[in-house]
């Protein structure tokens, strides 16, 4: 199973390789992982991923089975879905360029629901709940102390999330120092703090971590939309900043963007995710 979505793109590192040493895709299956809207809208969805499939060196007709057939063996139910037979549902896509797999109809249950790109379907305007909007439900008040960890000694060794590659993870135990009886982030060492706080059951407990590799000289980056959770998440340098930014999150109708000659800080805001991130000084845009 092979990756390529908008949080994880694979192929490029292993479909090459695969094809040229021979082995057998016969069971290869391709998935996106999931996809944002906007890159759907700009690159395609499955569509997209057996084009790249293809570029890169897979046939057509095997790009086309590992994203059909194969998945639906994989999953047992290659005698309902996965291909085109009595019996079997009429989900069916139309393609007139097997190469560009350019999608000319959609058919679900036999029926017509997309023609040259356009919906076919008709749908009617639906308004979210407002709980939904309002669903960081935090059973703490957030202060700079929430993250502070202390420490008994001078010195302490901590496991840290090293970031090899936006794929790879690995596991370092490295010895900071303590003197004030407290771990801090080292900002230019690139090893900062994480805090991850439970959104859904209004617990006031808190989980931290380390993190090397992030890459960004940031005060604090705060989300709500994570994997797999999609609970509030704040990665920071400075427990000031990283106080700061569950507070944005929190605020749907927060100004967007402020930047002064001390502090440079942007919100961005999306139907039902919240990002943050808080820079220090001059540096808007790093990172």
């Amino acid at each position: 199973m092979l990756r390529e979505g908008s949080l994880r793109q694979d192929l490029e590192a292993t479909l090459p390789r695969f094809i040229s040493e021979g082995i057998s895709l016969q069971r290869l299956i391709l998935v996106t992982d999931s996809m944002s809207p906007d890159d759907v809208e700009e690159r395609g969805h499955m569509d997209h991923v057996v084009r790249r499939a293809i570029a890169l060196g897979l046939s057509p007709l095997q790009a086309l089975q590992s994203v059909t057939l194969n998945p639906a063996t994989y999953s047992g139910l290659e005698q309902d879905i996965g291909g085109i037979a009595p019996g079997r549902f009429a989900d069916i896509v139309l393609i007139d360029d097997l190469e560009q797999c350019h999608v000319r109809e959609v058919m679900i249950a036999g029926k017509v629901v997309a023609r040259n790109g356009v919906s076919e379907v008709k749908s009617n305007t639906i308004e979210l709940p407002a709980n939904m909007m309002d669903s960081l439900r935090l059973g703490l008040t957030i202060t700079p102390e929430t993250f502070k960890i202390s420490s008994t000694g001078v010195t302490v060794k901590i496991r840290v999330m090293e970031l090899l590659n936006q794929t790879i993870t690995a596991e370092r135990i490295v010895e900071v120092g303590a003197p004030s009886g407290v771990v801090e982030a080292d900002l230019y060492d690139d090893l900062l703090k994480v805090a991850m706080f439970d959104r859904h059951q209004a617990s006031a407990k808190v989980s931290f971590g380390f993190v090397k590799g992030f890459g960004a000289k940031v005060g604090a980056v705060g989300l709500t939309t994570n994997l797999d959770e999609n609970t509030l998440m704040v990665v920071g340098s400075d427990d000031h900043d990283m106080a700061v930014a569950p507070m944005c999150c929190s605020k749907r109708a927060a100004v967007s963007q402020l930047s002064t000659e001390e502090t440079s800080w942007k919100k961005s805001s999306f139907p039902s995710v919240e990002f943050f991130r808080y820079i220090r000084g001059r540096r808007w845009g790093t990172g």
